[in-house]
């Protein structure tokens, strides 16, 4: 920053407060459109061209989060427990669950009794990440079940998406539907299936994802307010030189 003359003074801290939206949006290069989240937890947000917004979910595991990475590793977990109960229910998602979770490779009754214990404690974000991501890889290898976890998880966001354009009165008008968290940045099958959704109802919408993490939108948004005269060069010095960094 102080290469492109961007801090006159770079000793100094400038307060400035960002949303989770206001990353996704900057990388986007927009100022309204539909921002979708689907991380650890998950909702949608919207602003309209006259100003208006709507914000929805984001309530944490318990009340809401539909469509995240809380809801795909319940989802993960239950599928998991049930894989021994019939051929019917058999996933490959078992194994690598029984292994991520309780440190085995099968449920030793296999019922499921293995994963309750585990079910019920508490665990951090890079656990509920770690369980998405299983789900993603065993769904692009192939295995149904996974597939179908996904695809649940990417029809719940899109239910949550489909109040937010009800509520602001766009599902016929051109917007930007932009993508960020890892769910739905990092998983193709979610991310399609979400987006064939959306269509049926909004078919205006434009669907976007960076391949840059939010944090290089936050770095924007404050970029913006420090020399908004020069923005528009620093932000494509920016997008085109964070790949190398990140």
């Amino acid at each position: 920053l102080q290469a492109e003359g961007c801090l006159n003074d770079p000793g100094r801290v400038i307060p400035y407060g960002t949303t989770e939206y206001d990353g996704p949006m900057a990388l986007a290069g927009a100022t309204e459109g539909v921002v979708a989240l689907a991380g650890t937890g998950a909702f949608v947000w919207g602003r309209t061209r006259d100003g208006r917004t709507c914000h929805l979910d984001g309530l944490g595991p318990n009340l809401g989060d539909y469509g995240s990475g809380f809801q795909i590793r319940v989802l993960a977990l239950r599928a998991a427990a049930r894989s021994g109960w019939h051929p019917r229910h058999h996933t490959s998602l078992a194994e690598r669950v029984y292994r991520a979770c309780v440190n085995a490779e099968e449920d030793h009754y296999g019922h499921g009794h293995g994963l309750v214990a585990y079910s019920l404690a508490h665990h951090d974000r890079a656990e509920i990440a770690s369980l998405a991501r299983i789900v993603g890889e065993e769904a692009l290898r192939g295995d149904r079940i996974a597939r179908e976890i996904l695809q649940e998880a990417a029809t719940s966001l899109a239910d949550t998406l489909y109040d937010v354009v009800e509520r602001l009165g766009i599902r016929d008008e051109e917007y930007l539907l932009i993508g960020t968290g890892s769910i739905a940045t990092r998983s193709d099958v979610y991310w399609e299936h979400f987006c064939r959704l959306a269509h049926e109802f909004a078919p205006r919408l434009q669907p976007f994802r960076s391949p840059l993490p939010p944090v290089v939108g936050m770095a924007l948004t404050a970029l913006q307010q420090i020399q908004p005269q020069r923005y528009e060069t620093v932000r494509q010095r920016l997008l085109e030189t964070a790949p190398g960094v990140i």
